[in-house]
């Protein structure tokens, strides 16, 4: 099973128009892979299991394989968690520990190809064994409404 904690949020270009949509997803192998787990397990299970037991507070569900936990951001503790600009700001190489990596998708509607071609961009990202990043993107497009 795949279990993938997130952050979520959106704006509006002012002067664009533009709507930037910002996922923050929980990833291991220095952000590279959907964390995973061989365990057949309850929600709730892999919430007492796996994300109370790392700090993370939020809300999920079970589809197709895949827990997506929504975390509420006032209530987990980000600064625990190694993040991946602060390896792109210091110029590092981003080791092999989990970390939180954002993702942009630049459109009206996530998941859909757009005018700037960012859907055949995010097909080239590949996260482990879980999909790409557009397959990413497509299935929390239906969470995110």
């Amino acid at each position: 099973m795949f279990i993938i904690p997130y952050s979520f949020d959106s704006c509006v270009n002012s002067s664009t128009g533009c709507k930037v949509w910002k996922v923050s997803v929980f990833l291991t192998k220095g952000g590279t892979e959907i964390w995973e787990t061989d365990n057949d397990m309850s929600d709730q299970e892999i919430i007492n299991t796996y994300l109370t037991p790392n700090g993370f507070v939020g809300e999920g569900i079970s589809k197709n394989g895949t827990f997506y936990f929504k975390l509420k951001k006032e209530l987990t503790n980000f600064s625990d968690l190694y993040t991946w600009t602060e390896f792109l700001e210091k110029e590092q190489d981003i080791p092999d520990v989990p970390i939180l990596r954002p993702f942009l998708w630049i459109g009206d509607e996530i998941g859909v190809k757009d005018d700037w071609g960012w859907a055949d961009q995010c097909k080239e990202i590949q996260l482990g064994r879980y999909g790409t990043l557009l397959t990413l993107w497509s299935a929390l497009s239906c969470l995110l409404v």
